[in-house]
């Protein structure tokens, strides 16, 4: 990415280019992250890993409902 900055005269990168540069990369790095949590949450509904209660999936990253057994969505207790 930093070959494709436009540069000036003496060979430094513009401001302009730069802030381009930074915001598609950005940009693709959080459709990256949104895709990944959407295949886990189509794989948690394929394996019926889904609250009873407010029908959402029940894995998520810094969850620990395999600690306290509540939901990471609705906090209701899953494990009765």
């Amino acid at each position: 990415m930093a070959m494709l900055v436009p540069r000036t005269c003496d060979h430094k990168p513009t401001r302009l280019g730069l802030l381009g540069s930074f915001l598609l990369i950005g940009s693709m790095e959080a459709y990256g992250i949104y895709k990944i949590v959407q295949h886990d949450n189509g794989m948690c509904r394929e394996l019926g890993y889904m609250c009873p209660f407010c029908h959402k999936p029940l894995y998520e990253a810094r969850a620990l409902t395999w600690l306290n057994g509540l939901c990471p969505k609705c906090r209701k207790n899953v494990m009765t």
